[in-house]
């Protein structure tokens, strides 16, 4: 869960996740403000488990959306009549005020990333795998932790969130000679296609053999991180 402390009106914010030490507000400031608790399912938008900037552009496009199913995710800001009932306490609307908050709160790093992009570029490639180490072991409070490498979003780096990682980075070399790309590891996995071999099922959605896997293998091949 995660926290963003907001003026709806004045957009000012002050942020926090899980903190870890005693945060203050320095200054005068007179500060009229609600506390919005979120999950990462609550703002998950595209339906891949993670808050991020994959999910902008959809919660973006729900402005003036007065769907009750919109209104009980996105709805974070209720202060105020911005529905135009007369009533100043409840809106139903999601307004500006409330893409702002979620806007916000992606801009000051609440949001779960992208898993495996460990450099932080929005993209998950060999630069990211190249950085991984050979273990993991930190939680929330710890500075090596990286929410982009927790699979589970349980607060900490482990061995199972590591394996998670790692198969985001699916090895072509998956037929004698090992250690050598070839033909042969390319006529394998093809084989393995067009069976409907498990094995074939490299690439999200788990569970499926589609074009993915074979567009994700022939990246693999193509490109293998080193």
């Amino acid at each position: 869960m995660r926290t963003v402390v907001d003026d709806c009106e004045q957009g000012i914010s002050e942020f926090g996740a899980l903190l870890c030490s005693p945060q203050s507000v320095s200054g005068a400031l007179d500060l009229d403000a609600k506390s919005v608790t979120f999950s990462d399912a609550q703002f998950d938008a595209n339906g891949d488990g993670r808050f991020n900037e994959k999910d902008w552009p959809i919660i973006q496009s729900l402005l003036n959306s007065t769907d009750p199913a919109d209104l009980a995710k996105y709805n974070v800001c209720p202060e105020g009549d911005l529905d135009a009932d007369g009533d100043p306490t409840n809106d139903q609307i999601i307004a500006q005020e409330d893409l702002d908050l979620i806007r916000a709160a992606l801009d000051a790093g609440l949001g779960a990333g992208i898993l495996g992009d460990w450099n932080g570029d929005d993209k998950v490639d060999c630069t990211d795998y190249n950085a991984l180490p050979s273990s993991l072991n930190a939680t929330i409070c710890d500075p090596a932790y990286k929410v982009a490498l927790d699979a589970d979003l349980d607060g900490d780096n482990d061995a199972s969130d590591l394996a998670a990682v790692l198969a985001l980075f699916p090895t072509a070399d998956v037929a004698p000679t090992l250690g050598v790309l070839d033909l042969t590891d390319l006529n394998t996995f093809v084989s393995w296609f067009t069976a409907g071999d498990e094995r074939a099922d490299i690439a999200p959605p788990f569970g499926v053999i589609d074009l993915t896997d074979l567009s994700t293998f022939v990246s693999s091949f193509q490109m293998p991180c080193p």
